[in-house]
């Protein structure tokens, strides 16, 4: 594991960046690439949100092609919810005790650090497979969001998008009208939404809802999308450790058999 430090001047901070190696790295060899949102909750359960990972490294183990995984840390809770979306979303002002502004808006500035400085960096200085057909972007909930807006926005950058427990309701409408303009072929899509994302019925409908609605939406487009609806799921690092591996095997199935 290596970790870098990089200040986003778009975003005004310094942004802490985790590069999980191959275990056989060697330069002889590139490699393809994952992007992930919330990189401390990647890893190391010691820095995670919640004390618990996806176990990227665990996830690896099955059988996966050797890839480089990149993990980029998020900001604190309201600005992250900033960064992970385009979309500023005014109706949850009051809705939370911490929530006294509009939130979102800064998706497009956190797209552009990961495209222009921070894949460059990673390109420069890893034997890496830096063509889309080989690059990957992937997060949860708002990570999921701004996963998918990469699609929309660099569909010439990445070909592969996870997007696990998606946090669409957050500006659904925005969201369907770019996809609905955007040329998404060859881009891989991967979603799902689990029954039990939240304890309010009510937020609870609203992440399956908002799901359904955005994978019609990709059925009308020209990307290949893939969704699962997860009986029982719930929001949270463990259960979306479990399904680390088939995410990374169904996105990088064409090229990886």
């Amino acid at each position: 594991m290596i970790i870098d430090k990089i200040y986003s001047d778009g975003l005004k901070r310094e942004v802490k960046i985790s590069i999980l190696l191959p275990n056989d790295y060697t330069t002889k060899k590139k490699y393809p690439v994952l992007y992930m949102h919330d990189g401390q909750n990647l890893f190391d359960s010691e820095t995670a949100t919640h004390g618990e990972t996806w176990r990227v490294e665990d996830a690896l183990k099955y059988k996966l092609p050797e890839m480089i995984v990149v993990g980029m840390d998020s900001a604190e809770w309201l600005d992250r919810l900033d960064e992970y979306s385009p979309y500023v979303n005014s109706s949850l002002v009051g809705e939370h005790p911490s929530i006294t502004r509009p939130v979102g808006g800064k998706g497009d500035k956190y797209l552009e650090f990961v495209v222009n400085i921070v894949k460059p960096m990673i390109d420069k200085n890893y034997s890496t497979l830096p063509d889309r057909d080989n690059t990957a972007i992937m997060g949860s909930s708002l990570g999921g969001l701004i996963s998918l807006y990469a699609a929309i926005n660099y569909n010439d950058i990445f070909s592969m998008y996870g997007c696990l427990s998606n946090a669409f309701w957050f500006a659904l409408d925005e969201l369907k009208n770019d996809i609905e303009k955007a040329d998404l072929l060859g881009a891989r899509i991967y979603m799902d939404a689990g029954t039990d994302e939240a304890d309010e019925k009510r937020l609870k409908d609203a992440y399956l809802f908002s799901n359904n609605e955005i994978f019609k939406t990709l059925s009308n487009s020209n990307a290949e999308a893939n969704y699962a609806i997860i009986k029982d799921g719930t929001h949270r690092e463990e259960e979306w450790a479990l399904r680390l591996p088939g995410v990374i095997k169904w996105l990088f199935g064409v090229n990886y058999n």
